[in-house]
Order: C-alpha cells, then structure tokens, then sequence
C-alpha cells in the first residue's frame, strides 16, 4: 500500500497527507527555536584593569635574519641580508673557499647575538623566488641548517613583497 494513497471501496483513489511525522518535525523546530532564541551565547568580558605589558629594554633584537634566494637577469644569486653580500649562485655551489668563508661569517653573526634572540633557537626569514629550481632550494636550506640557523622560515617572494 502506498503512504499516500488511500483506496476506497468504489476503487477511486484519494491522495492523503500523513499528519503525525509533520507534526513532529514542526515540534522539534519550534523547540530549536524557542532554546535557541533564550541563549545569550558566548560572552567576553574584558576586565576594566586591563594593563598590557611593556618591554622594560630598550634594546631593539633583531627579529629574524633574511637569505633571498632569486633571478634576476636569468641568473640566480643569493642574498645573505644581515652580512649584506650578495652572491652569484653558480659561483656559491662551486667554490668551496667561498662556502668556507660564508659559513665563518655566519657562525661569527650567530654568535654575536643577543641570548634572548636564541631561547627557541636561531631564526631565519629564506625568502625565495617561486622560479628557483626546489633542488637549488634544498641544498641552500642544508647549508643554512648546518650553519646553526635553526628554526627557517620558508616565504615566497610574492608574499614577501606585498
């Protein structure tokens, strides 16, 4: 037999609505309704004392230091920000002397910092142009980790510059 459908004896048809599931759908709606419309929902209060705290140093830390790695003039270089050099890529991959001297110039800034800029270890800001091949980024990411930069922060130049 059909839900909707109600035979009479004279074999007539008659289309009938089933009440009590409306009835209950109606009923948990208008109980949603009626608790929903009672709640106040969530409230923050901020207390009226509210003193924010201030640095008592003086002192300006440096953040994060930067290391740009990107094209310019279809050549990659790679910019060391806080020791300002800016350095042909090709040249940085295949001349030792020069890694060498970069990394005693990193280890030598690492440990100028102030101790409180290394409590969650050394940061580093790796800002690098979307074109750079990932094999570029890698290698540059080890040497930088294996320079005592600890904690590196991968940014994208788009992002960067807005």
């Amino acid at each position: 037999m059909d839900l909707f459908q109600v035979k009479k004896e004279n074999k007539h048809s008659v289309v009938a609505l089933q009440l009590a599931p409306i009835l209950d759908i109606f009923i948990v709606i208008i109980i949603f309704l009626v608790l929903g419309s009672f709640s106040k929902g969530v409230a923050v209060e901020v207390p009226t004392e509210l003193k924010l705290t201030k640095a008592t140093n003086d002192e300006i830390v440096e953040i994060s230091s930067e290391v740009h790695l990107f094209y310019e003039n279809n050549i990659e270089y790679i910019y060391f920000k806080f020791l300002d050099q800016k350095l042909r890529y090709a040249d940085f991959l295949t001349d030792e002397n020069l890694q060498n001297s970069v990394l005693e110039k990193i280890k030598k800034y690492n440990s100028s910092l102030a101790s409180q800029a290394k409590l969650g270890g050394i940061n580093l800001n790796f800002v690098i142009d979307e074109k750079i091949k990932y094999k570029y980024v890698f290698d540059l990411s080890e040497f930088l980790r294996n320079s005592g930069f600890e904690n590196l922060s991968y940014i994208s130049e788009k992002e960067y510059r807005k």
